[in-house]
């Protein structure tokens, strides 16, 4: 089975009530063990690699080995990149042949967020890769409505 498109993969999982596990690897050993799993259960995952993974591990070969599981499984796999924060790592993530993007700008202003929003939006639509972006999570309301958490 080949790579599946995270947007149809959701579309399906909505239309079929179904949820969609994602999970980020870190090794070869993970990658491994959620793709073995996901086979022997028969159901769509998402596997992710996170940026700040970059500077620990040797990512490039991870990535492609992602990648290319994700083409050999019998089990629809999307591939994405989780909370990247940068450029450099969402192009990254392009060239590796990741099909889907997480970008994090909740660290910023929120006109900065959206301007930089906007910028790799432009940039995943014209790769054909899918986008997921977070937006803000620096002030969160208590449950109770009872102020900020910082």
């Amino acid at each position: 089975m080949a790579i599946v498109d995270l947007r149809s993969l959701l579309k399906q999982a909505k239309e079929g009530n179904f949820a969609v596990g994602s999970f980020n690897v870190f090794n070869f050993e993970t990658l491994s063990a959620v793709v073995s799993v996901a086979e022997e259960m028969k159901v769509p995952v998402v596997i992710g690699l996170s940026e700040r993974l970059f500077r620990f591990a040797d990512v490039d070969g991870l990535a492609v080995a992602m990648v290319r599981t994700a083409y050999r499984s019998s089990a629809p796999i999307a591939v994405q990149l989780d909370h990247g924060r940068t450029y450099e790592g969402i192009i990254r993530a392009i060239r590796w042949g990741f099909n889907a993007v997480m970008y994090d700008g909740s660290h910023l202003s929120t006109d900065e967020n959206i301007k930089r929003t906007r910028e790799i939006a432009r940039l995943a639509r014209a790769a054909g890769v899918a986008l997921e972006a977070e937006l803000d999570c620096q002030h969160l309301i208590t449950p109770s409505g009872g102020g900020n958490i910082s």
